[in-house]
């Protein structure tokens, strides 16, 4: 089985069948921020600045992209963030911050589609929350978080995503693993507990 989803969260639909328009918002990262951030990683706001989350914190989305000024006074956008990766000069990025900008997938409504690790997913998952592995490792500036489907908290929140169905592309089905399912985030930093 070749499964056609990239590891990390990829953006799906919107729950309750509303448009999906894909937008994100933008959120500074502090200059020199010394972990690597990719395409697909889940973040949090800490002191208003983004940084990689872990399972047991609220989370306020999904890294898109990042847009810095390079040594050369050239803006930049870059699908990661390389740690300690620095805005240069004082000049403004956006919205007159002078450190790097994340593009951030925000919206609580959002579903995501993941890669599960080797365990066997079924459909009696549908509602449970779940951690999520491998957040911050980068490859080729792709995260490689999956869902780690060995640890779950049942129905009471405490860990990053809630399955809320199995993704309808190749190679997904329940009882197979790795596979791919639609999440959506379990408690979020603007509103809490989803």
């Amino acid at each position: 089985m070749a499964l056609d989803v990239l590891k990390g969260a990829t953006p799906g639909r919107k729950l309750g069948g509303k448009p999906n328009s894909g937008a994100t918002n933008m959120y500074p990262i502090g200059n020199g921020y010394a972990s690597d951030i990719g395409e697909g990683d889940f973040v949090k706001l800490s002191a208003g600045l983004i940084n990689v989350a872990t399972n047991t914190q609220a989370c306020l989305g999904v890294f898109r992209s990042v847009a810095f000024v390079d040594s050369d006074g050239k803006l930049q956008v870059k699908r990661n963030f390389a740690a300690s990766t620095s805005s240069q000069g004082g000049k403004v990025v956006f919205g007159g911050y002078t450190q790097p900008m994340a593009m951030v997938c925000d919206d609580p409504d959002q579903t995501y589609i993941m890669r599960t690790t080797t365990t066997s997913v079924s459909a009696g998952m549908i509602g449970r929350s779940f951690k999520v592995s491998a957040i911050g490792s980068v490859v080729g500036g792709r995260s490689q978080a999956v869902l780690d489907v060995s640890a779950s908290v049942g129905t009471s929140g405490g860990h990053m995503v809630t399955i809320v169905g199995l993704y309808n592309g190749q190679d997904s089905a329940w009882g197979t693993a790795p596979t791919a399912v639609e999440v959506k985030l379990s408690n979020h930093g603007f509103i809490g507990e989803l």
